[in-house]
């Protein structure tokens, strides 16, 4: 079964968001998901959350928490129960969750409680998760009524002494529990001398709404009052009620009798409810708002005088709303919304102040004049097509004109006329034309003006889905015209690449799409977007030898349409044989020639016309063409008697974007500077915007909002050249830009340094930009591996790095011979000079820096500098806690001859831990120098704990036989300035208060995962107790967010020992993976199984043991011991001549 989720829960928040109290919202953090259903009547979510326990929410709405629930059921309830002498018959409408029952029976003289609810699912619910609330719902005082509030109380007039209202807020349904209808059926309902009390909301946000209700209740009720309470998760902390009385001067804020058993009523809580804060009281008494006016108010006050703009507003589509709000933002405009259907026109409109609607038909060409002439701009965001003609209309009327299009040779036509007529036509200022222009212009003019050319121009933008809602075969949904998109798909195109022109029929362009890079986050594919030639004329880059323009996609979509194009379903001529008595494989058959409608039938001639790659792609892209259901039973609809068209109207069923679902609108321009010096340069201009699920789409915003912004400029005059205009110079762009970065729509711009390109991708020319990283953190045995893995096979598309902190590769495995017998220190540290000799040339590079910390796409190093990377593994290993630093290779070979003379003067000398470093270099002390006393402490029981107890006992042999004491089962306390060292004798405090008198302690404990850098890009894949990077099975770290970013070794916790053996298949397996991704064989991953665990451990100079686990849990471990002769000196040295030749061959002076 799938995990819950809802649209409202996002990243583990809880938001409510609402558009009856805008600008401001509620957020939760929500632990789990418990409950989701859509009722009848409404959306149902029960969660629980961090801090206010299990959360009712209601169509987005929160309606009650475990935490606060009380301090509104025991208000709603108490004041008018207790106003009310002798209240026996109560009445509650709506409050199904039990809350104000349970209230209400806390009343000794109820003897008859009706809960009418025409939600059962409420009831249901909060019985399950709310049982505190709705338990004495099964109280024999009790009925439940599921049915309509309105049909129970027109049947029981003059019955109740008390009904409560517990209604959501006054939108859809509800709205009409806020009327006069409803409050005269309570009014008839009441016994006489009764009280009601409903949900009367907030003052900080609806006091225009309480002040009418409380004017039209006391047309019914000779009492009416309103009082308030708080609760911490009700919009602005406080939530309402109307209390009124069919008694004639009864005071409703005096408390008749005294309640036990509350948490937030008492007498004076009571009375003090119905005292309002000054700017309430004078509002509902004297009928006057003092509350400060700001923003468009206050604008409406300054500007009373000042001349209104009217503004033709011509479209309802999906980006006119953004602009709208913008226009009307400023209230000396007056918005008039035209729409051939009156009722769109109204939508649109809804809700905004200063705004009318109308139908108009723009092929009129007499209605379209008188209405453009009427106004003093109109914005078109109708189909480009019928642009020219709203511009002839305005150069009539000499009206203004805004548009989002580009500017088509019609409309360029216009250009004198529109000049005469002393009119601005401002073009192609929504996303992609507009934004994009704003910022290729800044970017271009600051090069040119510090003496550098833009060699290289990329502008690539895409309106796609959010990636978590990419999931259908195309990864794409309409967030505009479906036609549109389709159509886009046809149109050729031309652009520079290196200094020559490319011109892609429409039919093939497709068949360009390229990978393109952006973020390891986004697999896209770009193509380029009609004529991008012009565009070094006016972007004024003349000296650019490639200048593209283009469209994103994420991977797959190309392919795709590539064959609905093949198979002619991007086809707009008229077919008359598309009838609706025809099944969608029976079209099918028509289109593509097809033997039958079978389905055998129709894949077969569908893989005799187009051509796939590999069997693979065939299956994905024909599953894609029966997902549409173009091999379905089911009647075709016919639309517009084409099939383009047709599939339109299929795909918009699809392809919509469902409930909670978002958008993401993704602009880059990627700028090739050669500078003065000839020096060049990566900049990068970046847009990176989601949609709101509860709020207006990504693509909605990015084109409305900049097309409002302009309309406003060219209102204000600041924009006033007449003509046909576009923002292609910086007394256009500059103005338009400070406003939308000031709206939060600004573009990122960066420096890429050296160590940072990424793929230009130029479409159908090979690219010559430098090829993307892939970054490796740690250079031991393990990220060492991985560097010679990957820069094999994937030398010729990736560059190889390699960021270590230390200055020369560590032996780590001859540290505790080092330690103890000299001669040897200086071989333990090998340079990187010629480390990865085996990797062809220039393939691979090393950084000496520390990784402060891992953003998506780069790491940030301790220098200040960031290494970009398209694939990133950590093989940090294990090490002392605190801020990573770095080591010089002087520094420690110091540290180890100061050691082999402390063991050289010390008689007895104590080693603390006993894993293999503590026994290797106890073993080592007692065979380099057999008269010192050698004791090892050990926090467990056993000796080499992780194995079986058959390694501990063969470590226990040796140590008999060498003369090693040990202490087991005892934890040290280390001294945080650590042991003497000065030779004399000193004492280490052992856990049970005993002592172990020594000469030199050797700490061989303490290293911890050095996991901290992923911090800040996932901390959920840090393991908060042990530290290790919690990973996949394909190594993967466990945040599925980064699918480009692996652990392994050491720091990872794979369910495997921790030693360079495992390690060593670790970077195999990683290094396939990466492979993979980058070829796009996702399929193809492999898994990591951690093997039986084994050690080889060196016990002294002249014996090893080799170790196994059991295989099984009942199974016996297999060990084998081993003799080593050292035939001279120079054997003993742990292995160091060995890696030296393999990680620096050549290099003779071990100095170095």
């Amino acid at each position: 079964m799938a995990p819950l989720s809802h649209p409202s829960i996002q990243d583990g928040w809880f938001r409510e968001i609402s558009s009856q109290w805008p600008g401001q919202a509620m957020t939760l953090k929500v632990n789990k998901i418990l409950h989701v259903e859509k009722s009848l009547y409404q959306d149902v979510l029960v969660f629980e959350s961090e801090t206010f326990g299990n959360v009712l929410v209601l169509d987005g709405v929160i309606q009650c928490t475990e935490r606060d629930e009380f301090s509104y059921q025991e208000m709603i309830a108490h004041l008018p129960l207790n106003s009310h002498p002798n209240p026996e018959k109560v009445l509650v409408i709506g409050g199904g969750d039990g809350g104000v029952v349970r209230e209400v029976l806390k009343h000794a003289s109820v003897k008859e409680v009706v809960l009418c609810d025409i939600d059962e699912a409420v009831i249901r619910v909060s019985k399950q998760y709310l049982p505190h609330m709705s338990s004495l719902l099964s109280s024999p005082k009790v009925t439940v009524y599921i049915g309509d509030g309105f049909k129970f109380l027109a049947e029981h007039e003059g019955t109740y002494d008390v009904i409560i209202t517990d209604s959501s807020d006054p939108v859809g349904p509800a709205e009409s529990l806020f009327q006069k209808p409803y409050f005269q059926l309570l009014h008839d309902a009441l016994a006489p001398g009764g009280n009601i009390s409903t949900q009367g909301e907030c003052l900080w946000l609806h006091l225009p709404l309480i002040s009418e209700l409380r004017s039209m209740t006391l047309g019914i009720f000779p009492v009416s009052e309103y009082a308030y309470t708080t609760i911490p998760t009700y919009p602005s902390g406080q939530i309402g009620f109307i209390v009124c009385s069919k008694e004639v001067g009864r005071d409703l804020s005096k408390p008749l009798r005294k309640l036990s058993d509350t948490r937030y009523y008492n007498d004076a809580i009571h009375a003090s409810a119905f005292i309002l804060p000054e700017f309430g009281r004078v509002l509902l008494s004297e009928g006057k708002n003092i509350q400060p006016k700001f923003g468009r108010e206050a604008l409406a006050v300054a500007n009373v005088n000042k001349p209104t703009k009217k503004i033709l507003l011509l479209g309802s589509g999906f980006v006119a709303r953004p602009c709208a709000e913008y226009i009307i933002r400023n209230p000396s405009n007056y918005l008039t919304i035209a729409c051939r259907t009156l009722e769109k026109a109204k939508a649109l409109g809804e809700g905004l102040p200063n705004t009318s609607a109308l139908s108009l038909d723009v092929n009129s060409t007499p209605d379209l004049e008188a209405q453009v002439a009427a106004h003093d701009l109109v914005i078109s965001l109708i189909p480009y097509t019928f642009h020219a003609a709203v511009i002839k209309a305005a150069i009539k009327g000499k009206t203004n004109v805004v548009t989002t299009s580009y500017v088509s040779p019609a409309i360029q036509a216009l250009d004198e006329e529109a000049k005469a007529a002393g009119i601005i036509v401002m073009n192609e200022i929504g996303l992609d034309p507009g934004i994009d222009h704003l910022y290729a212009i800044k970017t271009i003019n600051e090069v040119h003006a510090k003496g550098g050319k833009i060699k290289q121009f990329l502008s690539y933008c895409g309106g796609l889905p959010a990636p978590e809602c990419s999931g259908n075969p195309l990864g794409y949904k309409f967030s505009w015209s479906s036609r549109g998109v389709l159509l886009a798909l046809l149109n050729s195109a031309s652009y520079y690449s290196e200094g020559k022109q490319l011109d892609i029929a429409g039919k093939d362009l497709m068949g360009y799409a390229k990978p393109y890079f952006i973020t390891p986050a986004f697999a896209f594919v770009a193509y380029p977007n009609r004529d991008s030639t012009p565009f070094r004329e006016f972007y004024n880059i003349p000296e650019a030898e490639t200048v593209v323009r283009g469209t994103l996609r994420y991977q797959g979509f190309p392919e795709f349409i590539k064959v609905l194009v093949d198979l002619g379903w991007l086809d707009a001529s008229e077919k008359d044989w598309l009838k609706e008595s025809l099944t969608w494989a029976e079209v099918m058959q028509k289109t593509i020639g097809a033997d039958s409608a079978s389905e055998s039938a129709l894949i077969a001639r569908i893989k005799s016309l187009c051509t796939f790659p590999d069997e693979s792609e065939a299956t994905r892209i024909i599953s894609g063409l029966k997902w549409i259901g173009l091999f379905s039973s089911e009647k075709v609809k016919p639309r517009a008697g084409n099939l383009l068209d047709t599939l339109c109207a299929q795909l918009e069923g699809l392809m919509k974007y469902e409930q909670g679902e978002r958008d993401l609108v993704m602009l880059q321009h990627k700028f090739i500077v050669e500078w003065q010096d000839g020096k060049q340069e990566t900049l990068t201009s970046t847009l990176e915007a989601y949609g709101s699920p509860v709020g207006h789409s990504a693509m909605a915003l990015t084109v409305g909002l900049p097309c409002g912004i302009a309309t406003q400029l060219v209102l204000d005059g600041v924009l006033s050249a007449p003509g046909i205009q576009r923002p292609y110079t910086t007394e256009i762009c500059d103005p338009i830009r400070k406003i939308l970065e000031a709206e939060g729509l600004g573009l990122v711009e960066k420096v890429a340094l050296r160590c940072r390109w990424e793929t230009s991708s130029v479409p159908a020319e090979e690219s010559n930009a430098p090829k993307p990283n892939i970054v490796v953190i740690g250079g031991s045995y393990v990220g060492g591996s991985v560097v010679d893995l990957l820069s094999s096979s994937l030398h010729r598309t990736h560059n190889i790095v390699l960021i270590e902190k230390n200055s020369h590769f560590q032996h780590l495995f001859a540290f505790p011979r080092v330690s103890v017998v000299p001669g040897f220190e200086n071989r333990a540290f090998v340079p990187f000079t010629n480390s990865f000799h085996a990797s062809p040339p220039g393939s691979t590079s090393v950084i000496h820096a520390i990784a402060e910390k891992i953003l998506p796409g780069q790491v940030v190093l301790d220098n200040g500098q960031s290494v970009s990377y398209e694939y990133l593994v950590l093989a940090t290993g294990t090490g002392k806690p605190g801020r990573l630093v770095s080591s010089q290779k002087a520094v420690e070979t110091k540290h180890f001859r100061d050691l082999q003379e402390s063991i050289a003067k010390a008689s007895h000398i104590t080693v603390i831990g006993g894993g293999a470093y503590g026994i290797q270099t106890a073993m080592d002390i007692k065979d380099h120098a057999p008269s010192k006393k050698v004791t090892v402490i050990h926090s467990r029981p056993n000796l080499m704990s992780r194995f079986h107890p058959k390694l501990h006992e063969i470590v226990m042999e040796k140590f008999k036989a060498a003369g090693i004491e040990t202490v087991l089962g005892q934890r040290v306390s280390i001294p945080e300035e650590g042991f003497p060292n000065d030779g004399s004798e000193f004492a280490i405090s052992l856990a049970d208060g005993t002592e172990v008198k020594t000469e030199l302690a050797i700490v061989c404990i303490g290293a911890v995962p050095l996991s901290a850098p992923l911090l800040a890009l996932s901390p959920t894949s840090v393991d908060p107790q042990t530290k290790y990077i919690k990973v996949k099975p394909t190594l993967q770290i466990a945040d599925s967010s980064y699918p480009n970013v692996f652990a392994i070794g050491d720091v990872a916790d794979t369910g495997a020992h921790k030693a360079a053996r495992p390690g060593m298949s670790q970077a195999k397996v990683a290094s396939h993976n990466i492979e993979m991704l980058i070829k796009g064989k996702n399929s193809d991953l492999q898994t990591y199984y951690a093997d039986t665990p084994g050690i080889g451990l060196s016990l002294g100079f002249h014996s090893k043991v080799r170790f196994r686990n059991p295989s099984t849990p009942d199974g016996e471990p297999s060990w084998r011991q081993a003799f080593k002769p050292f035939k001279t000196k120079g054997n003993m040295d742990a292995g160091c001549r060995k890696v030296w030749d393999r990680r620096a061959p050549g290099v003779k002076d071990y100095d170095l």
